[in-house]
């Protein structure tokens, strides 16, 4: 996408109004689910420590990686970042963010352990996001989403049904 004509993402006209307050109704929803995370509080030392370890080094690695896109053509700015942990219905999610080309999550699987689903998509600083995880020892937590999915189509998506309080332009 090479339209530049917007204020902070392309599809700010073209939201799915439905859709939209079907995800405002989740987010307000008295209905929980039970938290991976918040049984993983509760597991063996070992464990909790090790994934206070993941979730940190997650944390400095985003704002690094918000760098690396602040630099990049506009709609590659278009960031929607979610702090998952606050939803009541989202068991395995606790940070969500998401680019064009690029998603970055920290998640809790059932087993109490947190680690990091990535995913690139003709990403243009594919290499130096890589080399960061590398230099942070994150590789050996992360895991590439294998999904068959339209990347861009997702994308759009995305932006059309999530409130805007989440979509920022660097």
């Amino acid at each position: 996408m090479n339209n530049t004509d917007f204020k902070k993402h392309p599809f700010e006209h073209l939201k799915l109004i439905k859709q939209m307050n079907e995800i405002e109704e989740q987010w307000q929803s008295k209905k929980r689910f039970y938290k991976n995370h918040k049984r993983a509080a509760k597991a063996t030392y070992d464990v909790r420590q090790r994934n206070e370890a993941i979730e940190s080094l997650y944390h400095s690695a985003l704002p690094k990686i918000k760098q690396m896109f602040a630099k990049l053509s506009k709609y590659e700015r278009v960031m929607v970042e979610i702090n998952l942990k606050l939803h009541p219905m989202n068991k395995d999610e606790l940070f969500s963010v998401c680019f064009s080309t690029f998603f970055f999550d920290l998640c809790c699987d059932y087993e109490n352990n947190y680690f990091i689903l990535y995913r690139f998509h003709n990403c243009p600083i594919e290499a130096d996001i890589r080399a960061l995880m590398h230099r942070l020892s994150l590789t050996y937590y992360c895991r590439a989403d294998t999904k068959k999915i339209d990347y861009s189509e997702g994308f759009k998506r995305i932006l059309q049904v999530q409130p805007e309080r989440f979509i920022t332009l660097l």
